[in-house]
């Protein structure tokens, strides 16, 4: 318990240092959380790396890296306390004349950290994803002490960029509990929001619109949903607004500083998620604006970007091409449009939309899908065209409060509005309209880029959370205070259901993550699996070996074979889960195993015992 509490509380402070140092050379609180978010990529991704080299990744080596950055960072702070001082003052003031402002909107911002705070902690990783590859490959980093590549029949475990991953691997080595696992995802939450407000003030707002914009996007569904998880959209939208504000800078004397944290915010974006490709139009505004002053400008900011990707995403890319020919990975996953053009393109758009205006009411929700399907039919699209559409899905209109499918029914009517108010009105257009336009070629670009997947809200949610400040433009320059506060007030009680009752992770019910049992929780979103898995591994344990092997398919649940079990000598598994899939029945006593765990069907070699658990769980020894 108390290495829990310690270790988390020594990576959450060096955050916090580089937050300050970043301050204090930023000379506010807000550009100095860009720099942070810049300066955590590069300790996170570069400081795993090189301690992969000598195999140490563990507890004590990663403990000792965030000692040094919080000793880095608190020297650079303490040369410059007469600076952070001022800040403060500076500081204060302001929260005293918030507090006047919008002290409502503070407290409701309060709850909603708090409510997604006390899900974060209270319940262990039990997402889809985070079973199958998001936890799984920290677990194998964690046994082997290193990143290199290892047998798996999910093989989404190695190719699949990692940066998300490193940060909750540093938690989990540091805490030597998995509880703390959904705080990168939380913090980046509060990051979010902080971000959201700078955007606003950049774009002229005060700060009744600097708050209104944080609280957009505290209260945008698909972002409460991805707090508490060990997911990455959240992380993938933090790096994303920190670009999109640097790039809305007016350029400055000496372009080396801005091009240098966006080369570094550049090379962690792509470590993140691909998805923040979206924030190429934002970027291409930085170029022109450079260009206006003087082309040679850029040469630096080039090298910059190629020596950022070469030091954060060079090891990475190199595992990759070493195990799979190519630096991204196999080819066979379709996530991007095969021939982009203006028809798939309107067909993802149409979709987009069509999976934000979901119902609690089901039958509401098959007409809205008939309606949409037989409307693009008629206009000559294919909802479910094979070019711009994940293979083996279908299109449809989905509700629900998991981090997959929760749409963001308010706040999509409330961008569209605002970004229509913002181009049409003179004064609000001098102000946002760049930014508008901006934003409409952002979503432009992922429904050229991306297929239209079932989960595709949640891919979408850097969108979303750029559209935080469009909202509160339209806000402050249109309504008057009382129509103001509606809108406040709605957008708060509308986020309530996913601030305390997210699916499988719920504050409230009988599922409430505060009283159900730890193991049980593991399997909320898969409740069939709960006795196979407990069963088979108190099977295992009678048998008494000290390694099983694993026999599983793509979208399999692998990392509960992990964290159901008590820890070993070394602090590792005293089982060590072995994938095997690979490896041919015939071959597996030769391998030395006794025993094996299929996950899916499998034939046992001659002379093996098989043993139906449920569930498609077979335990086959010999």
């Amino acid at each position: 318990m108390m290495q829990a509490l310690l270790g988390t509380l020594l990576v959450l402070t060096g955050c916090l240092a580089l937050w300050v140092a970043g301050a204090a050379l930023a000379r506010s609180l807000r550009e100095g959380l860009v720099l942070a978010v810049a300066a955590g990529a590069v300790v996170v991704a570069v400081g795993t790396e090189l301690l992969s080299l000598v195999n140490g990744l563990r507890p004590l080596p990663v403990a000792a890296l965030w000692a040094l950055v919080i000793l880095v960072s608190g020297t650079i702070a303490w040369r410059r306390r007469g600076q952070l001082t001022r800040l403060a003052r500076r500081s204060l003031g302001a929260a005293r004349s918030a507090r006047r402002v919008a002290m409502g909107m503070a407290l409701a911002a309060v709850a909603l950290a708090g409510s997604t705070l006390v899900v974060s902690i209270a319940a262990p990783p039990n997402n889809w994803d985070s079973m199958t590859y998001h936890m799984p490959r920290v677990a194998h980093w964690a046994a082997q002490g290193n990143l290199d590549y290892w047998s798996t029949g999910i093989d989404r475990q190695l190719w699949t960029t990692p940066l998300s991953e490193y940060g909750i691997l540093h938690l989990v080595l540091a805490s030597g509990t998995d509880r703390s696992a959904n705080l990168v995802q939380w913090v980046c939450f509060l990051c979010a929001a902080m971000l959201a407000s700078l955007i606003a003030r950049q774009l002229g707002l005060g700060g009744r619109g600097q708050a209104i914009a944080a609280l957009v996007v505290m209260t945008t569904p698909m972002a409460l949903a991805q707090a508490p998880t060990t997911q990455n959209d959240l992380v993938v939208g933090v790096i994303v607004l920190a670009i999109v504000s640097i790039c809305l800078r007016r350029p400055r004397q000496q372009v080396w500083a801005d091009g240098l944290v966006l080369a570094v915010l550049g090379a962690a974006s792509f470590m993140a998620k691909p998805t923040a490709l979206i924030v190429a139009p934002f970027g291409l505004l930085w170029v022109w604006r450079q260009l206006r002053l003087s082309p040679a400008r850029l040469v630096p900011v080039g090298l910059m970007i190629v020596v950022a990707f070469a030091v954060m995403a060079g090891p990475f890319l190199a595992r990759n091409t070493a195990e799979f020919d190519r630096p991204l990975g196999p080819s066979e996953y379709q996530t991007t449009v095969r021939s982009p053009g203006l028809v798939p393109t309107v067909e993802n758009a149409v979709r987009l939309i069509g999976v934000n205006v979901g119902t609690p009411r089901p039958g509401l929700n098959g007409r809205i899908s008939r309606a949409i399907r037989e409307g693009m039919t008629k206009v000559g699209l294919d909802p479910d065209d094979p070019r711009t559409t994940y293979p083996g899905t279908r299109f449809d209109v989905p509700f629900g409060r998991s981090e997959d499918i929760t749409g963001n029914a308010l706040l999509l009517i409330l961008t569209t509005t605002a970004g229509a108010v913002t181009l049409l009105r003179r004064d609000l257009r001098a102000k946002a309209g760049v930014y508008v336009g901006l934003l409409t070629a952002a979503t432009v670009t992922f429904c050229v880029v991306l297929t239209w997947q079932p989960w595709i809200n949640r891919l979408a949610l850097p969108l979303a959370l750029l559209s935080a400040p469009v909202v509160a433009v339209a806000a402050i320059g249109v309504l008057p205070r009382w129509p103001r506060r509606v809108l406040v007030a709605a957008l708060v009680a509308a986020s309530l259901p996913w601030a305390i009752n997210i699916q499988v992770r719920s504050l409230v019910g009988s599922a409430s993550v505060l009283q159900g049992d730890d193991t049980a929780e593991r399997f909320y979103a898969r409740p069939p699996l709960f006795q196979p898995y407990v069963t088979t591994l108190a099977q295992l344990r009678k048998s008494g070996q000290s390694r099983f092997g694993l026999v599983q398919a793509l979208d399999d649940w692998e990392y509960p074979w992990w964290a159901l079990q008590p820890a070993g000598p070394a602090g590792n598994p005293a089982m060590m889960p072995v994938d095997i899939t690979d490896t041919p029945a015939t071959a597996w006593e030769d391998a030395g195993f006794e025993v094996v765990v299929c996950t899916r069907p499998c034939t046992p070699p001659t002379g093996w015992t098989a043993r139906d658990m449920g569930a498609g769980v077979t335990l086959v020894s010999r």
